[in-house]
């Protein structure tokens, strides 16, 4: 509901970002506008367990806990 509000168009905050599929994913831009300064284009969300292995990795889990957690079905 917010991206189809008039205030969003009229300060152009609403982008399509590309998924990584090619399919557009109307996002909120950043809001905050200065003289000079670039917007920078907003990235997609991660996809479903794109970083698992890492943030897992990074609170200790080990190579083998996680290949036995995807193996039990557990990510």
């Amino acid at each position: 509901q917010a991206l189809r509000l008039p205030a969003a168009a009229s300060r152009n905050v609403v982008v399509d970002c590309p998924m990584p599929d090619g399919t557009p994913l109307p996002l909120v831009a950043c809001p905050i506008r200065t003289n000079g300064a670039a917007v920078p284009a907003p990235t997609p969300p991660p996809r479903l367990g794109e970083h698992t292995e890492a943030v897992l990795a990074e609170l200790g889990y080990t190579r083998p806990e996680i290949d036995r957690l995807r193996q039990d079905g557990v990510i």
